[in-house]
């Protein structure tokens, strides 16, 4: 370092100037401002652990160029601001000293331009960890950092997960040999040894997100699963249930007991099933999944429409022929008039027809399956 270099930086002191003597400068750079959660975030970091950075600022001149007695912070301004938010909320007075670099020679366009590019963002992996240690060893929770760092919950609690992965995997993450997506599958188990296996295992074509997720919940239930969704987590948790949480997919999770959701879904299946047994039915089959090989030769029966008396026939084919006429002359583009008279009509026809039912001698022959559709219904 030359004894220029080294005179110029042991001139710059480190003074505390009161926050109500700082202003905004115009050589700052920076002309979108800081994101009010970036504020947030500073702010609640300065209270924790005291102002990290120095700002740099150079006095203000008047038109004569006399100096006022003001700074303008050339850089720091976010920091300046997230100071005079914790004024708004009465944590600092007005008169807080900010420790502050001033800068009278330097090209003050060109340091806030260094202070805001030169600059490097420290590894995913590395933030993780640090997320990580903060809960585990300093006892801080998720929504305590969410506060401290301006970030979500949520996004707080994906941290301490990917934190908490293997060592291992971190540092093929880190070295670029696994993608991020590959490694948020590993947080759906704290088994260092059986991410790490996993991971040897799986061929190198196969090492897909949900791949990785297949093999790590062998055994359990997705929570996607129609059983999953016809008993849901809160009552399945209530019957001594664990749900595994996916924090990386919406809605994404396992049920790690297969066994007891099978029976809660047999349990409440069957209390779905006394309504339909009442019916009449030869026969009732309840089942989680049907098996569509097993009524690959049977034929359905079908509900019939009711048999009506001749005055109610009568005034069925007749608004059936309105409902006609409407419709052919509207061409399948109604008015509103139209719709509502259209409606009114169907209303009329379900009223005298009634719903279609099974005639007795088809229950008498035929039974019933009572199953879950895909949707958990």
């Amino acid at each position: 370092m030359s004894t220029n270099t080294s005179n110029k930086l042991a001139s710059k002191k480190v003074t505390s100037i009161p926050l109500n003597k700082l202003k905004r400068s115009p050589h700052n750079v920076r002309k979108m401002p800081h994101s009010k959660s970036d504020i947030e975030a500073l702010a609640a970091s300065i209270l924790a652990n005291g102002l990290l950075q120095n700002l740099i600022v150079e006095p203000e001149c008047n038109e004569k160029g006399r100096e006022t007695g003001n700074f303008l912070v050339t850089a720091g301004e976010g920091r300046r601001r997230a100071h005079l938010l914790l004024v708004k909320r009465k944590k600092i007075m007005k008169s807080h000293h900010v420790r502050c670099i001033i800068e009278k020679d330097g090209n003050n366009h060109e340091i806030s331009l260094a202070e805001n590019i030169i600059r490097t963002a420290m590894h995913p992996a590395d933030q993780y960890e640090a997320f990580a240690k903060l809960h585990e060893q300093d006892g801080m929770s998720a929504e305590d950092s969410a506060v401290r760092f301006g970030v979500s919950t949520h996004n707080v609690m994906q941290r301490l997960k990917l934190g908490a992965v293997s060592p291992q995997l971190r540092n093929l993450y880190r070295a670029g040999d696994m993608t991020l997506e590959q490694f948020t599958a590993f947080t759906i188990t704290s088994d260092h040894a059986r991410q790490e296996r996993v991971w040897a295992e799986l061929p190198a074509f196969s090492r897909g997100r949900h791949s990785i997720l297949r093999a790590l919940s062998e055994g359990q239930v997705p929570s996607t699963d129609a059983r999953a969704l016809f008993i849901g987590p809160k009552a399945y948790a209530a019957a001594g249930g664990t749900v595994i949480r996916d924090l990386f997919e919406e809605d994404g999770g396992y049920f790690a007991d297969a066994e007891l959701l099978n029976r809660l879904a047999m349990e409440k299946l069957s209390v779905e099933a006394e309504a339909i047994r009442a019916e009449g039915w030869k026969w009732l089959e309840i089942v989680a999944e049907l098996d569509f090989e097993t009524t690959s030769q049977m034929r359905r029966t079908f509900p019939q429409a009711p048999k009506l008396s001749k005055v109610d026939q009568d005034n069925f084919d007749e608004l059936e022929h309105q409902h006609d006429c409407i419709t052919e002359a509207c061409g399948g583009d109604p008015s509103p008039e139209e719709e509502t008279a259209l409606a009114n009509i169907a209303a009329e026809l379900e009223a005298i027809g009634g719903p279609p039912t099974f005639e007795v001698d088809q229950l008498a022959q035929a039974g019933a399956f009572v199953t879950l559709h895909h949707d958990g219904t």
